[in-house]
């Protein structure tokens, strides 16, 4: 804190963390006492690695229902059938005390698709990074909230206001507080890995994933809807958790969001075509 920076710059993406000593001399061409440093840490190995031989992926499947969650991660699993599935189990302190190998009806809300290793024992671990890098393996993170907590966890006083504006009642998926009968939950189901550039079986075995999870979220059309006039006033296509596209269409006046672009503009509802 005390130090005089002799440089300040944006590298890498927003959020993405620091820079280890030993990659900045690499990546800059200096060195420290003329020599390139080592990594001081093994949970360095996670820091991002400019040089362009590390790949990265991390996907974020939006609005992903519990029951299509798990048909995801049973889908990735077929998609890497000789891989291992394990659960960090931790300690009081929040670090990581060991991996157990689990199921597809996993209650923790992240596991692991470790593809190249036989047993828990084959995994280099980090009792704060928990997985760390090792040659000959596909490390896939996977999560999902609702496999932990799979109601609604919030709701929205925009819903309520819409409702008592429009005069009549609008469900609305995933929100605590909508009728038990009509009541939904979603959640965002992350997919995070690295791997060597050079690796062109991992990028073939991730295409194909790619392809099967098109499959489960295939591209569907949507509407916004004016809720005053009924007027349909955009159309577009996303790819959709069937299960809410079902939901929607199942019962009246169930959207997938209400909302207004400004605080005395008409509410807009989306939902399937």
């Amino acid at each position: 804190m005390d130090a005089e920076p002799i440089l300040k710059a944006d590298i890498g993406t927003i959020y993405d963390g620091s820079i280890s000593l030993r990659q900045f001399c690499v990546n800059f061409g200096v060195t420290v006492q003329g020599v390139v440093p080592a990594e001081t840490s093994p949970d360095a190995d996670r820091n991002t690695d400019f040089s362009g031989n590390t790949t990265y992926l991390e996907a974020y499947l939006d609005r992903i229902t519990l029951e299509t969650s798990r048909t995801i991660l049973k889908t990735c699993m077929q998609a890497f059938p000789n891989a291992i599935l394990v659960r960090p189990v931790l300690d009081k302190n929040f670090k990581l005390r060991e991996f157990v190998e689990v199921t597809a009806d996993v209650t923790d809300d992240g596991v692991w698709l470790i593809d190249g290793a036989t047993c828990t024992g084959d995994i280099r671990t980090s009792p704060t990074q928990y997985v760390l890098p090792t040659e000959g393996q596909l490390q896939v993170r996977l999560q999902c909230d609702l496999w932990k907590w799979p109601r609604p966890k919030y709701s929205s006083r925009g819903c309520e206001l819409a409702s008592q504006d429009l005069r009549r009642k609008l469900i609305v998926a995933g929100l605590q507080g909508m009728p038990k009968n009509d009541e939904v939950a979603f959640s965002n189901f992350r997919i995070a890995t690295q791997f060597p550039t050079s690796d062109t079986s991992a990028r073939a075995q991730l295409t194909n994933l790619r392809g099967a999870l098109k499959n489960v979220l295939p591209e569907t059309g949507l509407k916004q809807v004016r809720l005053d006039t009924n007027q349909v006033v955009a159309t577009f296509i996303r790819p959709l958790d069937q299960v809410l596209r079902q939901w929607c269409k199942s019962g009246s006046d169930r959207w997938l969001e209400v909302t207004r672009e400004s605080r005395d503009g008409p509410w807009l509802g989306v939902c399937p075509e």
